[in-house]
């Protein structure tokens, strides 16, 4: 197993976002909006059965849902 993280932490003056289960392009500097993030890891490696999906999760733990 890798010794990279499998999530990426987004942080702004105003937002602060960790996503899970994606690997990185790049894992320091700035990104732009529209610009390719990474791509979505297979789950089914360590969970059988599971729809590989990306978990968002705001840094103050308030809900991402108005961002998507």
């Amino acid at each position: 197993m890798s010794s990279k993280p499998l999530f990426l932490f987004l942080s702004h003056a105003v937002h602060c976002v960790k996503i899970f289960n994606i690997r990185p392009y790049r894992y320091i500097g700035p990104v732009s909006q529209g610009e390719a993030l990474g791509y979505l890891l297979p789950l089914q490696e360590r969970f059988s059965g599971i729809t590989s999906h990306l978990e968002l999760q705001m840094c103050d733990g308030t809900d991402p849902s108005p961002f998507i």
